[in-house]
């Protein structure tokens, strides 16, 4: 995770706008080439993402997933030794929400991993949120959040702050941001638990990380002993288990600390990709053998399959989500979110190829330059006569992002 230095606040808008119109988007899969960057300090004071991409030089499958560019996000991050000797004959899978939902009643901490390129696995995240919110989860503890103590940040997200490019890497995606939203509309409060110094590959660090992630975590939870919390993170920090080479991961050490069984679910290999070269087999034959139109949680001869590197009772739960067919040219995952409205916005003089379509809440932005967009994507083929946005109920301003900044389209009401 790329630590954030924390930027001055400017809360300036410029104006401009025009009228909201229909026409047809055009995202066409391949390649987009961005210019380059100007200074990383862009992306903290004014929310610019191309001027970012420097800082997410080793992780740019990251950098794709935040921009919009699921199609890149994939291709860049090849998902090798998804392997199982299971006969998928005896493969069986139910809803993955009621899965855990029922796994979740008598765990008082239930830890959902993400794969960091993948944008999907947020809003999955968010599904079992509202799922869990009834059963009185109230505290959702993020790996994106800062941890350090001088960072007050998330003290003012609790009390409806907007979401920044400041307040961590990962919530810059605009559908982890959305999920944060909607998680404190909700009610619940946002705790971070990352460990301050992140940095390091070796293992003496990687144990580090771990083993402060956890005492983190413990404190969290001890600060709020009558919660329940959902603990949002990525890969193998969910595993509950000491793997062969001996690095003890952040739930095997929390569950261990709180001397009670935790709820682990892992949903980093399960999810398809927009191509399918990009997809594992593994993943290719399950979506045949099952034919899921949502999110399922999938065993074998009664436990989690669990196809990737890690070792049975490593989870509890293994997820694997459906193909779902683009529509307009946007992921059909986001077009299937239930609170979430098509929006067309016309532009009559078209869009240059590498330009970010942006729709951002103007509530926030009337506070923040550097607020996280609710939806963005790249323009892939020029030009673009219309963008298309999926939105939840809301003011927004649409704008298109170029290397020299920013230009303002329409104010929509959704």
């Amino acid at each position: 995770m790329t630590r954030l230095a924390m930027p001055t606040r400017r809360n300036a808008i410029q104006g401009g706008v025009s009228l909201f119109a229909s026409g047809a988007a055009s995202t066409a899969a391949r390649a987009v080439e961005f210019a380059p960057a100007s200074s990383p300090q862009l992306f903290y004071s004014e929310g610019r993402y191309l001027p970012f991409a420097p800082m997410l030089a080793g992780a740019p499958d990251q950098y794709r997933a935040l921009i919009g560019d699921e199609r890149g996000a994939f291709a860049l991050h090849p998902r090798d030794g998804l392997a199982t000797s299971a006969d998928l004959a005896e493969v069986h899978a139910q809803d993955a929400v009621e899965a855990i939902v029922a796994a979740a009643k008598d765990r008082r901490v239930v830890i959902l991993n993400e794969a960091h390129n993948i944008s999907r696995c947020r809003l999955f995240a968010l599904q079992v949120a509202a799922a869990l919110r009834p059963l009185g989860f109230d505290v959702f503890a993020a790996e994106t959040f800062q941890s350090d103590p001088g960072a007050r940040f998330i003290e003012t997200i609790n009390v409806g702050a907007p979401i920044t490019t400041w307040c961590g890497t990962y919530t810059a995606d605009p559908v982890y941001a959305e999920t944060v939203r909607a998680c404190r509309r909700l009610g619940y409060r946002m705790a971070p638990y990352e460990a301050v110094h992140t940095g390091g590959l070796a293992m003496a660090d990687r144990l580090r990380r771990e083993r402060d992630e956890a005492a983190n975590l413990q404190a969290v939870i001890a600060a709020h002993p009558l919660s329940r919390v959902f603990v949002y993170c990525g890969y193998g920090h969910a595993s509950k288990l000491l793997a062969d080479y001996g690095f003890e991961p952040m739930a095997m050490r929390l569950q261990a600390q709180l001397r009670e069984p935790v709820l682990t679910v892992d949903q980093s290999w399960g999810a398809p990709a927009p191509d399918p070269k990009d997809t594992p087999p593994l993943v290719q034959a399950l979506l045949a053998r099952l034919s899921p139109d949502r999110p399922m949680a999938v065993t074998y001869a009664g436990a989690p399959l669990q196809p990737n590197t890690y070792a049975q009772g490593a989870f509890d739960i293994d997820v694997l989500h459906p193909a779902l067919p683009s529509l307009d040219g946007r992921p059909g995952w986001l077009a299937r979110a239930p609170d979430r409205r098509r929006v067309e916005v016309a532009l009559p003089n078209g869009a240059p190829t590498g330009a970010l379509a942006q729709a951002v809440p103007l509530a926030e932005l009337d506070r923040e330059r550097a607020t996280v967009p609710a939806d963005q994507y790249p323009i892939v083929d020029a030009p673009a006569r219309a963008l298309v946005f999926w939105l939840r109920p809301g003011r927004y301003l649409a704008r298109l992002e170029t290397p020299d900044g920013f230009t303002e389209v329409a104010r929509v009401d959704v």
